[in-house]
């Protein structure tokens, strides 16, 4: 076995043993004592939920999601990096940070991108269609107790986009469900910008994970400009047949987008109900 495909299937086995007998003893096999986790998938949902004392939502978020099931849809390897997507279907029959049952079914994507040394997974990088999820479920961000809404600080450095990236990203078929709202991100931002960050290819395809930015000149779901700068993680994933560049997949981080530019509230437009603080 090549060392590419021996990285593929211990990244593989990371998702395959989750709510298995063998979880805790395949993760102590694979899972390096330094590793580092970069990005949560649902990171929004964390961070909103942090210091609220909602219910935990559990290990792989299980109590929330107890029938939870992820599906890899494909895998790519390059040198130490791994890329990996799923299918993440299940029913949301307990508390998800903040979020109170709804007994509505979920079915997203998730990626993540890994570095694997010496047979151990060192660094993870994880983002899930937070805004589908919240489409799905017909809900908002659940309100905190102190009004707030966390909206990451803007870390992207000046400089000029990837030329790349803003090839590859013309006319490219966005992630489930919301198809509709990425051609009003588009539209929204006319500056926009990407940024790679990290790459990962394969014999016929391009996994890349970056940076959006741009300043929101045009009316973004009935929202006036703002005239503020966003700059979220945006995921895509580009395939080639020979020289001829035939399929793009990408998925960028609404929910982040509209915390920096707060206005949550749009999502009222989309069938989000707003989640009352507990009291």
């Amino acid at each position: 076995m090549s060392d590419h495909e021996r990285n593929k299937a211990i990244v593989r086995s990371l998702k395959e043993c989750q709510g298995t007998e063998d979880q805790d003893a395949t993760l102590g096999e694979i899972i390096s004592p330094q590793y580092r986790y970069l990005r949560g998938g649902l990171m929004h949902l964390g961070t909103n939920a942090l210091g609220q004392d909602f219910p935990e939502p559990g290990r792989f978020l299980r109590d929330a999601l107890p029938d939870r099931v992820d599906t890899v849809e494909d895998i790519v390897a390059e040198s130490d990096r791994v890329a990996m997507i799923w299918r993440m279907e299940a029913t949301h029959t307990g508390n998800l940070f903040g979020i109170p049952p709804t007994g509505k079914t979920i079915d997203i994507r998730e990626i993540g991108f890994f570095r694997v040394v010496e047979g151990k997974i060192v660094e993870g990088w994880f983002m899930a269609d937070e805004l589908g999820l919240l489409i799905q479920l017909g809900v908002q961000l659940p309100t905190r107790n102190d009004g707030r809404r966390i909206a990451l600080p803007l870390t992207d450095e000046d400089g000029p986009g990837d030329a790349l990236v803003e090839r590859l990203l013309a006319g490219v078929t966005t992630a489930q469900g919301h198809k509709a709202l990425e051609g009003e991100v588009h539209g929204a931002f006319p500056d926009r910008q990407h940024r790679i960050r990290a790459t990962v290819a394969d014999e016929d395809g391009v996994w890349m994970r970056g940076v959006l930015r741009g300043t929101n000149t045009e009316e973004f779901l009935g929202l006036p400009p703002t005239g503020r700068h966003v700059a979220v993680d945006e995921v895509g994933i580009s395939r080639f047949d020979r020289n001829e560049w035939v399929e793009g997949w990408y998925l960028t981080d609404v929910v982040g987008m509209l915390l920096q530019l707060d206005a949550l509230e749009v999502l009222e437009e989309i069938g989000c109900r707003p989640i009352p603080p507990r009291g």
